[in-house]
Protein backbone atom coordinates (compact mmCIF):
# COMPACT_ATOMS: atom_id res chain seq x y z
CA UNK A 1 0.00 0.00 0.00
CA UNK A 2 1.15 3.36 -0.77
CA UNK A 3 1.21 4.71 3.06
CA UNK A 4 2.87 7.76 2.40
CA UNK A 5 0.27 8.95 -0.16
CA UNK A 6 -2.44 7.98 2.73
CA UNK A 7 -0.66 9.99 5.24
CA UNK A 8 -0.61 12.98 2.96
CA UNK A 9 -4.67 12.73 2.26
CA UNK A 10 -5.06 12.11 6.26
CA UNK A 11 -3.05 15.31 6.71
CA UNK A 12 -4.96 17.17 4.49
CA UNK A 13 -7.78 16.36 5.73
CA UNK A 14 -9.02 14.09 2.55
CA UNK A 15 -11.92 11.47 3.44
CA UNK A 16 -11.04 8.47 1.31
CA UNK A 17 -13.35 5.89 0.59
CA UNK A 18 -13.55 2.72 -1.37
CA UNK A 19 -16.06 2.36 -4.10
CA UNK A 20 -17.40 -0.20 -7.13
CA UNK A 21 -17.15 2.19 -10.00
CA UNK A 22 -17.92 1.49 -13.58
CA UNK A 23 -14.80 0.96 -15.66
CA UNK A 24 -12.65 2.68 -16.68
CA UNK A 25 -13.45 4.94 -13.49
CA UNK A 26 -10.88 3.92 -10.69
CA UNK A 27 -10.63 6.85 -8.89
CA UNK A 28 -12.42 10.10 -8.44
CA UNK A 29 -11.98 13.63 -6.53
CA UNK A 30 -14.66 15.80 -5.07
CA UNK A 31 -14.43 18.92 -2.77
CA UNK A 32 -17.67 19.68 -2.03
CA UNK A 33 -18.32 23.74 -0.61
CA UNK A 34 -18.46 23.66 3.30
CA UNK A 35 -17.12 20.02 3.21
CA UNK A 36 -13.83 18.02 3.62
CA UNK A 37 -12.96 17.10 0.47
CA UNK A 38 -13.52 13.17 -0.85
CA UNK A 39 -10.81 10.89 -2.58
CA UNK A 40 -13.32 7.56 -3.81
CA UNK A 41 -10.62 4.80 -5.36
CA UNK A 42 -12.12 1.54 -6.80
CA UNK A 43 -12.58 -1.49 -4.56
CA UNK A 44 -10.21 -3.09 -7.58
CA UNK A 45 -7.39 -1.02 -6.52
CA UNK A 46 -6.79 -2.79 -3.31
CA UNK A 47 -5.35 -5.91 -4.84
CA UNK A 48 -3.15 -3.21 -7.71
CA UNK A 49 -0.70 -1.42 -5.70
CA UNK A 50 1.37 -0.17 -8.30
CA UNK A 51 -1.87 1.02 -10.14
CA UNK A 52 -3.27 2.05 -6.70
CA UNK A 53 -0.60 4.33 -5.83
CA UNK A 54 -0.63 6.05 -9.55
CA UNK A 55 -4.81 6.68 -9.14
CA UNK A 56 -4.43 7.80 -5.49
CA UNK A 57 -1.76 10.49 -6.64
CA UNK A 58 -3.79 11.86 -9.43
CA UNK A 59 -6.87 12.12 -7.07
CA UNK A 60 -4.19 13.92 -4.64
CA UNK A 61 -2.79 15.82 -7.37
CA UNK A 62 -6.51 17.55 -8.21
CA UNK A 63 -6.49 18.23 -4.73
CA UNK A 64 -3.61 20.64 -4.75
CA UNK A 65 -3.88 21.92 -8.07
CA UNK A 66 -8.43 21.91 -8.66
CA UNK A 67 -9.29 25.48 -8.50
CA UNK A 68 -13.35 24.56 -8.33
CA UNK A 69 -15.30 21.78 -9.40
CA UNK A 70 -17.45 22.33 -12.52
CA UNK A 71 -19.83 20.46 -14.93
CA UNK A 72 -19.16 20.37 -18.25
CA UNK A 73 -21.76 22.70 -19.79
CA UNK A 74 -19.47 23.71 -23.42
CA UNK A 75 -17.19 22.97 -25.07
CA UNK A 76 -14.81 25.76 -22.62
CA UNK A 77 -15.63 23.33 -19.99
CA UNK A 78 -14.04 20.31 -21.37
CA UNK A 79 -10.92 23.28 -22.22
CA UNK A 80 -10.68 23.56 -18.52
CA UNK A 81 -11.04 20.24 -17.23
CA UNK A 82 -7.79 18.81 -19.83
CA UNK A 83 -6.24 21.90 -18.19
CA UNK A 84 -7.10 20.76 -14.90
CA UNK A 85 -5.92 17.25 -15.80
CA UNK A 86 -3.03 18.28 -17.03
CA UNK A 87 -1.74 20.47 -13.94
CA UNK A 88 -2.93 17.41 -12.34
CA UNK A 89 -0.48 14.69 -13.78
CA UNK A 90 2.48 17.52 -13.30
CA UNK A 91 2.04 17.63 -9.60
CA UNK A 92 1.71 13.81 -9.61
CA UNK A 93 5.24 13.53 -11.94
CA UNK A 94 7.23 15.98 -9.73
CA UNK A 95 5.77 14.56 -6.30
CA UNK A 96 6.97 10.74 -7.77
CA UNK A 97 9.85 11.65 -9.08
CA UNK A 98 10.93 12.80 -5.72
CA UNK A 99 9.94 9.97 -3.45
CA UNK A 100 11.61 8.11 -5.72
CA UNK A 101 15.12 10.36 -5.77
Amino acid sequence: MPQKLFDLAEQEGIIVRWWDFIPPVRGLYWAPKDLPPVIGLDNSLQYDHRTLRCVLAEELGHHFTASVNRTFCSYRDRIWFSREELRAHRWVALYLNRRSS
